[in-house]
């Protein structure tokens, strides 16, 4: 039997593979490691090619926006005996006035600006009831040292979801407090102010002003 790579969405139209250009020359780089987890997920049934590719069309080519990896992806499961149901994958049209605008919303794509932690990503996975060992060979988190999570995971499935992760140690400044009482005419007291308030500034401390 032939191995069936599942489409599980749908884009406004469906291209082949060899119908779609690269356009982010070396910007990004897919590692072996993480060749063999995106195509963990796109072989599993129900994850399947979970996402469309975003094209851009110029002068009949149709350069991808978003969607590299995937792409290369699915041409290597191609090379090792792996069939597209229907032979064709589903892309959205994104719009760019020329090329230069184009490559700019090929970096947007890529740029990552939510940020997620350890206790965030542990906290959805609970909520959403997802056991992370069903994912860890399919996904790539950054900000996350997977390899720690992993083990951390398995502490937090012996106990019976009963730990968090551990929270990372907060730096404490060490707070400092000067106490000064000077008793001047209140005529000298706005020119003093200004001068005292340079030189506590210089020592990096704080200071509460009492009147009476």
């Amino acid at each position: 039997m032939k191995k069936i790579i599942q489409i599980t969405c749908k884009g406004h139209s469906q291209l082949k593979p060899d119908e779609l250009r690269e356009f982010q020359g070396n910007l990004k780089t897919l590692s072996d490691e993480n060749y063999q987890k995106l195509k963990s997920a796109i072989s599993d049934p129900k994850i399947g090619f979970s996402f469309p590719i975003f094209i851009w069309k110029n002068k009949n080519q149709n350069y991808i926006i978003d969607g590299h990896q995937r792409l290369i992806t699915v041409r290597r499961m191609i090379e090792e005996g792996w069939v597209i149901k229907g032979g064709r994958l589903p892309v959205d049209w994104i719009e760019a006035s020329d090329i230069k605008t184009a490559k700019k919303k090929v970096i947007m794509a890529v740029s990552q600006y939510g940020a997620y932690n350890e206790e965030s990503f542990l906290e959805f996975l609970q909520t959403a009831e997802i056991d992370f060992e069903e994912l860890k060979d399919q996904v790539d988190l950054p900000l996350i040292d997977m390899d720690q999570f992993a083990l951390d995971w398995k502490e937090i499935t012996i106990q019976g979801g009963g730990k968090d992760i551990p929270e990372k140690e907060e730096i404490l400044k060490p707070f400092k407090k000067v106490h000064i009482l000077i008793s001047f005419h209140p005529a000298l007291m706005s020119d003093l102010k200004v001068h005292l308030k340079k030189i506590i500034d210089i020592l990096g401390v704080e200071y509460e002003q009492c009147s009476n």
